[in-house]
């Protein structure tokens, strides 16, 4: 291999090894990708699935706290170990799966305040827990609207965390059991996506010597 503080040269690149390896990362996230990129088209996302509750009786402001709640605990729990054992704890995929759980409650605080506030005047409480079809052109096209591009990324990171652990598991079966987010076979493929990304990470800082 090489000595400490020496940066791997081209050599270690050639060597078959590192095909092998190459090729068992290539695999899954090439299938995953086809799978993604072909497969069955979902229905669109409806922007009231991204905040409203799949519970009748239950209003979506308990949603939008919950989920402001678990942000910020998660966050402060988050600061302590950085704090504690400084950046280079990020480099383990259980910090990496927490952070992303986090965000995933960061960016849904946000988008439940904002339905809370903003589409809460296009509803009647009965729209916003399915109760009853909409009774307006206005309020039929409120309901339709599409969930833009941070709603569809918000969907993405819940379908995308497959390998949850402690406290993460609780925030998001909490979450899962309120919300009315759809859960698709995508969830699969990003999850392997997710998986080759952190494996790839993992493979280059230890190719160029990062030691722990």
């Amino acid at each position: 291999m090489w000595s400490e503080g020496e940066v791997p040269v081209l050599g270690y690149w050639l060597q078959w090894q590192v095909l092998v390896c190459a090729l068992i990362i290539a695999a899954p996230a090439t299938v995953a990708l086809k799978f993604a990129w072909k497969g069955k088209p979902e229905p669109p996302l409806k922007s009231v699935e991204l905040w409203g509750t799949c519970w009748r009786t239950l209003d979506p402001l308990w949603l939008l706290f919950y989920r402001a709640f678990a942000f910020v605990l998660m966050a402060k729990l988050l600061f302590d170990m950085t704090s504690q054992f400084g950046l280079f704890t990020l480099v383990f995929y259980t910090q990496w799966t927490f952070a992303l759980v986090m965000l995933y409650f960061g960016l849904g605080t946000i988008i439940s305040a904002h339905g809370c506030w903003v589409g809460r005047s296009s509803y009647t409480d009965d729209q916003i827990k399915g109760k009853v079809k909409p009774k307006s052109n206005q309020a039929r096209n409120a309901i339709q609207q599409r969930a833009g591009f941070f709603g569809n990324l918000m969907l993405i990171i819940y379908q995308l965390i497959g390998a949850i652990h402690a406290l993460n598991a609780v925030f998001l079966i909490v979450d899962t059991a309120l919300n009315r987010l759809p859960f698709s076979k995508l969830g699969f493929a990003y999850f392997a996506l997710f998986g080759v990304l952190y494996i790839s990470f993992q493979w280059l800082i230890h190719a160029f010597g990062v030691k722990w």
